[in-house]
């Protein structure tokens, strides 16, 4: 009987070790990132003020480990000025109402929370149209000459663009 009792005591140990043990390793892989955190955050979302990022989303950077879609959504957050003014040529008008690259990244500003779109996330054609056009805005091209070069080279695929505004200039 002694015997039982102590193998169902290590048994119980064990439980109680693994299942702390589960509990912490989830902690350490959300912040194993390295990223900035903002447990206030909801949802998929980022803060302007102390450029951290919700729980969610830094969870979601992880499992898609490309460090490409983490700089898609930092330039999209901090160039939204350049990326209003250009087309994605993906298909997200129709099937999620986007009007510029800026939407395949950012849903709304609100003050200094960013609520995110999870598009950008799995398009190759988003992200390289974000960083293409920020790319050439910083190497001194104007916003016409950009979106004429996004609509030259990611228009002729079938897909329609999204109705965004041809910049003035």
């Amino acid at each position: 009987m002694k015997k039982y009792i102590w193998i169902l005591a290590v048994l119980i140990l064990a439980l109680v070790a693994c299942s702390n043990a589960g509990e912490k390793s989830e902690e350490q892989e959300e912040h194993a990132s390295g990223l900035p955190v903002d447990d206030s955050l909801e949802g998929l979302s980022y803060n302007m003020k102390t450029n951290e990022w919700s729980p969610m989303m830094v969870k979601f950077l992880a499992e898609v480990n490309d460090p490409r879609v983490k700089d898609a959504y930092e330039t999209a957050i901090h160039n939204a000025d350049v990326l209003d003014y250009m087309p994605c040529y993906c298909g997200c008008y129709d099937s999620n109402g986007h009007e510029s690259n800026t939407h395949c990244f950012v849903d709304e500003f609100n003050g200094d929370v960013v609520a995110l779109d999870s598009m950008g996330f799995s398009c190759g054609i988003c992200i390289d149209i974000a960083k293409t056009s920020v790319a050439k805005y910083k190497a001194g091209e104007s916003l016409v000459e950009i979106r004429n070069y996004i609509d030259d080279n990611f228009g002729g695929n079938g897909i329609g663009p999204t109705p965004t505004p041809m910049p003035q200039g």
